[in-house]
């Protein structure tokens, strides 16, 4: 039972993992800020969601 238990905690590690790394890109790329532990949509990709239709 604990290896199950392991490869549980190494999944959700690397999902964690790759989450930051999104929000990271999405920040640098303008998309994105984060606030006080929040995570908001710029102006910008609020537009870009209008124009888009999304």
């Amino acid at each position: 039972m604990s290896h199950v238990g392991n490869a549980d905690s190494r999944m959700t590690l690397d999902v964690h993992a790759q989450l930051e790394r999104a929000v990271r890109d999405l920040v640098c790329a303008g998309l994105l800020h984060e606030r006080e532990g929040t995570v908001v949509p710029t102006r910008a990709a609020v537009r870009f969601g209008a124009l888009a239709g999304i």
